[in-house]
């Protein structure tokens, strides 16, 4: 997925918007990433994947007037949206625009690092990962949020063609089990104390979702010919009579995966 290359770059800071429930969300959404980093006042944290700089506003306050929180993102339409949403935070944060994969930054920078919601689409996340632990100093944390998009349910009549769209779905992105793969990673590159943290989000309407993820879900498999346009549009609308009737169900699971870089790195 290329944002700065779409014919509407600005409808990616909308879905942004959107997933994350208004131009800011709620900060509580971002709580278990930032307990489990323990970010403490004076450090400097990198936010890899940065995207509109929800995450990177809502930590600024945690490191304190001292410290630094850095946004990075390949998009320049990202990056230019986070830099106008953070006017009142020059003090303590910056963003950058660079590739993950290549981080334009020395070694041992940062005291923590992160990632929210950007390895399932990242070209080589293990080399995107190697990054991150170069950037930390020896003693440093990082945190990856990696979704394992076999994970997801959906509570649907026909269970066939939801198998085959989701499997579909899988199948299609980028690194659809990059949240299995992550702690293997981490420890074949060194990391040590590596945790592993199941996070399931669960949904009860459907038309947000529908927007956000399951529109092409459903559309991929039907243009690749998994299921037929029949099919298709009778499971959409099983979909959305459950959710008429407030019974609609569907969850998401990642996987939070927490690591240190050895003192001795």
């Amino acid at each position: 997925m290329s944002v700065d290359g779409d014919a509407d770059p600005r409808h990616y800071v909308r879905l942004m918007d959107l997933a994350r429930g208004g131009r800011d969300g709620d900060p509580a959404q971002y709580r278990g990433v930032f307990d489990t980093l323990a970010v403490v006042e004076g450090e400097h944290v990198l936010d890899v994947g940065c995207g509109t700089g929800g995450a990177v506003r809502a930590l600024a306050a945690m490191v304190g007037g001292v410290g630094r929180v850095v946004g990075l993102d390949v998009s320049r339409t990202m990056v230019e949206e986070a830099r106008a949403r953070a006017a009142n935070f020059a003090a303590t944060v910056e963003f950058v625009l660079g590739d993950a994969h290549a981080m334009p930054f020395p070694d041992d920078m940062f005291d923590a690092a992160y990632a929210l919601r950007v390895f399932e689409i990242l070209g080589d996340p293990r080399r995107v990962l190697s990054e991150m632990a170069r950037v930390l100093r020896p003693g440093g944390r990082l945190v990856v949020n990696g979704i394992d998009m076999d994970a997801w349910t959906i509570d649907s009549p026909d269970r066939e063609v939801t198998r085959r769209i989701m499997h579909h779905a899988c199948d299609a992105e980028t690194n659809g089990w990059v949240g299995r793969r992550l702690p293997r990673w981490c420890k074949e590159l060194g990391l040590t104390d590596v945790r592993v943290t199941p996070v399931a989000n669960a949904f009860h309407e459907f038309e947000s979702l529908y927007e956000l993820v399951l529109r092409t879900f459903v559309e991929s498999a039907a243009a690749a010919g998994v299921v037929t346009a029949d099919e298709a549009a009778r499971w959409v609308e099983d979909l959305r009579e459950r959710d008429r009737r407030g019974l609609f169900f569907c969850s998401q699971t990642f996987f939070r995966v927490a690591a240190t870089k050895s003192s001795r790195q």
